[in-house]
């Protein structure tokens, strides 16, 4: 029998994380990661040894297969083998952002505008917009069915704005703007 300690440990972390199947990102919550693998919640249609990336915070994509699935929690193993924790950025509390490119509605000051969303975070969202609002600026983000409120710009760089939301996304609401 192997001695336990020998082994890597299981570190929860239970944030939002970015899951990548076929060029299509996807929010869910990594429960916890391991040397060999991840376990994370989140509803997506899967089946045992289908490949994915995955990420959370700062982290880079990591390469993995499907191994178990239990309703709406699953679980992971990194493709390369066993993982190289030394390897790994400091930890960061920055949310992991998910790419997109979905056009959205924002409103600023009553007025609707049409933008693209590139991408979402637990703490809010970028647009591609024509208009240059002013930091500070207060607007609602639709996509489809889904709104935002009193999202405030937080920061531009050209066409590029990033909004912070008034609270944190939780997993679905960031599952919702991905998918319209």
């Amino acid at each position: 029998m192997e001695e336990r300690r020998l082994s890597g440990r299981k570190r929860t972390m239970f944030q939002p994380a970015c899951i990548e199947i076929e060029d299509e990102s996807h929010a869910v919550l990594i429960r916890d990661c391991s040397e060999m693998g991840a376990g994370f919640e989140g509803d997506l249609d899967l089946m045992l040894g289908q490949p994915l990336r995955y990420r959370w915070g700062n982290e880079d994509f990591y390469n993995a297969k499907v191994t178990w699935i239990k309703g709406h929690r699953f679980g992971v193993e990194d493709l390369r083998g066993k993982y190289e924790f030394a390897e790994r950025k400091p930890f960061n509390y920055r949310s992991v952002r998910i790419p997109t490119s979905r056009p959205v509605d924002i409103f600023i000051r009553g007025i609707r505008e049409s933008a693209e969303l590139i991408n979402v975070s637990q703490r809010g969202f970028c647009v591609l917009l024509q208009e240059r609002p002013e930091p500070g600026t207060l607007a609602t983000l639709k996509s489809g069915r889904n709104a935002i409120e009193a999202a405030t710009l937080k920061w531009s760089n050209r066409n590029q704005f990033g909004f912070t939301t008034p609270n944190p996304l939780r997993i679905d609401q960031m599952s919702a703007l991905l998918a319209g």
